[in-house]
């Protein structure tokens, strides 16, 4: 599993403005921490709601995902994560041997679908834009796009996005060189137009750029 946190925005409370207010994101926001799976992104674990500037080491030891472990199991996670036994997360300091770069590499690697993950869930205007409703009502609406998502990654895989991408622009390629029918510059706009549009895979444009093979392993 790949365990990360995430924020969404709420209005500026009433009362207690400041216990919302995250200094990393400059918003008032709610948090949760999620486990997905490596091999296709799914959800499999989400925490209760937290306060925005809550750090997500803190959020990992009240949310009791550790416990859920069996013997010998870990889980990898980011530099927030440095710490914890339990959690592979990447070296941190300046001077890294090459083994040491090599390890945080295969760590960020492996660990980037959580966020392709994240970049679909978001996909519902309720998590992007300010909630305005009872704060309990979001942790709810959290809990229910999360199941939702599950559904959509279950019908579209998070690689599916690169094969059209790649099919696509390969085919490009292939009537250019053997009909002469497409200019270079044409090529170029449908590559691009492709690149940063959801048309064809309705996925976020981290989804074509973070693509690595050793996700998937």
């Amino acid at each position: 599993m790949v365990v990360d946190a995430t924020v969404c925005p709420i209005e500026r409370p009433v009362l207690n403005q400041r216990a919302y207010y995250s200094g990393k994101h400059h918003i008032h926001c709610q948090k949760w921490e999620c486990a997905v799976r490596m091999s296709d992104g799914l959800f499999v674990w989400v925490s209760d709601n937290y306060r925005g500037p809550v750090h997500d080491a803190a959020v990992t030891r009240k949310s009791g995902i550790l416990d859920l472990l069996v013997d010998e199991e870990r889980i990898l996670g980011d530099k927030g994560y440095v710490g914890f036994d339990q959690i592979l997360a990447p070296l941190k300091g300046r001077k890294l041997s090459r083994i040491q770069q090599l390890f945080n590499h295969a760590i960020n690697e492996r660990r980037v679908i959580v966020e392709r993950t994240f970049g679909r869930l978001k996909e519902f205007r309720c998590l992007r834009v300010p909630w305005r409703s009872d704060l309990n009502r979001h942790n709810q609406a959290f809990v229910v796009c999360a199941h939702i998502t599950n559904k959509k990654l279950a019908q579209m895989p998070l690689s599916w996005g690169f094969f059209f991408f790649s099919f696509f622009f390969l085919s490009l390629v292939f009537l250019f060189a053997k009909n002469r029918q497409i200019t270079g510059f044409s090529m170029i706009f449908f590559f691009y137009f492709f690149l940063f549009s959801n048309v064809f895979t309705n996925q976020k444009r981290k989804d074509l750029f973070s693509f690595s093979p050793f996700v998937f392993f």
